[in-house]
């Protein structure tokens, strides 16, 4: 089962199982002096690209380009470039295609 946030799609992407796409990387605040559970979030839209491969358990909270392709099991926390091969915790730019 894959779980779907804020994100637009593009066209032509290959999704593995598993994969989760979060509204990107501020939808818990963690100040202190208050309970975790009461603090806002911020939502934030995730774009995906055309022509993308997207391995098997990862976990998508940034956008990414087009031409990319995402490593099984690979975390994304930053924008991924164009045409760029990501693998990893956190997900490192490896080679293009």
């Amino acid at each position: 089962m894959n779980t779907i946030g804020l994100v637009d799609f593009g066209d032509d992407i290959l999704i593995g199982q598993g994969v989760h796409f979060l509204s990107g990387m501020k939808q818990h605040g963690i100040e202190l002096g208050q309970l975790i559970r009461e603090q806002a979030g911020v939502n934030e839209r995730v774009s995906i690209g055309n022509d993308i491969w997207i391995g098997t358990s990862s976990i998508i909270m940034a956008s990414i380009r087009s031409g990319a392709v995402i490593g099984a099991g690979s975390i994304v926390t930053k924008e991924v470039g164009e045409n760029a091969i990501v693998t990893g915790v956190a997900a490192r730019e490896r080679r293009y295609r």
